[in-house]
């Protein structure tokens, strides 16, 4: 009965990020979670939505935990640092935070390194700073 919670949970999350980012009005909850995904995953969040939704689906399908190996980690951490580069290239200066609220706190980040090294380093500092996690 776990699984099919989480499995429900990530569908319904993925869901209103998917919908929230295609431009239909889903309230609060839906613009928190497109601003969320936004700042973390800026225009790759559909795909992450659809994949947060297709692992929600195999939760209920297959009813147990899905692997997180070392592979899926270094697997996303190279999906995250693609979608830096993409950032890097093609958004102008200035624009890189239209609605995102941790856009107060890093604005002096991105003036102290600059748009290619913010962008460069910030995936680094977030992982430094969860270096607690064990794998």
């Amino acid at each position: 009965m776990k699984y099919e919670l989480w499995g429900l949970v990530l569908v319904v999350i993925g869901a209103l990020v998917a919908a929230g980012t295609a431009g239909i009005d889903t309230g609060n909850i839906g613009l928190s979670l497109d601003d969320i995904f936004a700042y973390a995953f800026g225009t790759g969040r559909m795909l992450v939505a659809l994949m947060l939704v297709a692992a929600g689906l195999q939760y209920i399908v297959k009813r147990k935990a899905l692997p997180f190996t070392r592979n899926w980690l270094m697997g996303a951490v190279v999906f995250e640092l693609l979608l830096s580069l993409w950032h890097v290239i093609f958004t102008n200066p200035g624009e890189e935070f239209v609605r995102a609220p941790a856009a107060v706190f890093l604005e002096p980040y991105r003036q102290l390194f600059c748009a290619v090294g913010s962008a460069v380093s910030e995936p680094f500092w977030l992982l430094s700073s969860s270096s607690s996690v064990r794998l």
